[in-house]
């Protein structure tokens, strides 16, 4: 009994969040690690396309082709759409992730600007970024 009421207590004791705080969106459960691990894993190769500006992040948070006329050969852009289109998907599921996560299934489109500004500042410098209004530009 003396457990409980001491879990109680530090329960009590601890601040509560405030419902305007900045939701954790580096969230760690098992399904969001399996979705980073998966992202992880195909990240090396994106960067082959990322790096001279074939791809970049779509002001939605989606990777995009930028370039098509830099593609080449039909071989590298079913790569490139195959690669695209698993990033994508993970990426989708990530942001649905963190929002059931945070009970907050409602607000997924909240938490797609969330994630979509979060990877923007992920991107490195020289990379492809689209603005509010889908141009693309360089991130400095």
């Amino acid at each position: 009994m003396k457990t409980i009421a001491a879990l109680a207590a530090l329960l009590l004791s601890l601040p509560a969040v405030a419902e305007n705080a900045a939701p954790n969106l580096d969230i760690a459960n098992p399904l969001t690690v399996t979705i980073h691990h998966s992202m992880q894993q195909r990240h090396s190769r994106l960067v082959k396309f990322l790096e001279p500006g074939v791809i970049g992040l779509q002001r939605n948070g989606d990777l995009g082709v930028r370039d098509h006329s830099r593609l080449g050969k039909v071989a590298t852009r079913q790569i490139v759409e195959k690669l695209l289109d698993a990033e994508n998907s993970d990426r989708q599921a990530l942001i649905a992730a963190v929002a059931y996560a945070h009970n907050r299934k409602d607000a997924i489109e909240e938490f797609r600007r969330l994630m979509a500004a979060k990877w923007a500042k992920e991107m490195k410098p020289g990379w492809w970024l689209q603005d509010e209004n889908g141009t693309w530009f360089q991130k400095p």
